[in-house]
């Protein structure tokens, strides 16, 4: 439930379980992944890295989009008490479903509109 603590940046995708055996949390991952790559159009890409190396970069990415959010320090609280129970047990389906993410196809869209009004 912890991995849901801080927000994320934009095309990171986190889906928590609790009490679920590992072969279902598996699953429950390949089926997003698919999800993923048939309705939001995300690609895989190869990974040339050690995997260990592919998570610290991810931690900070993470962090500092955390630290360029107003107030970040003080949203720490709310964050650990509500967000983290809000968004534990969904699918990335659902928490699309919900507007809480954006698949990578609608950020993509997003991005180019964004360009064509600047």
């Amino acid at each position: 439930m912890d991995s849901n603590l801080f927000p994320k940046p934009p095309g990171s995708y986190v889906q928590t379980f609790s009490n679920l055996s590992l072969d279902d949390r598996w699953y429950k991952h390949i089926e997003m992944e698919n999800y993923l790559l048939d309705e939001g159009q995300a690609q895989l890409v190869e990974v040339d890295k050690p995997f260990e190396k592919c998570i610290v970069d991810a931690t900070r990415r993470q962090m500092k989009f955390i630290r360029s959010l107003p107030l970040w320090p003080l949203r720490g609280t709310y964050w650990y008490f509500v967000r983290r129970r809000f968004w534990h047990n969904k699918l990335i389906k659902e928490q699309h479903e919900k507007g809480m993410i954006k698949l990578p196809n609608e950020l993509l869209k997003s991005c180019n509109q964004k360009n064509l009004t600047l």
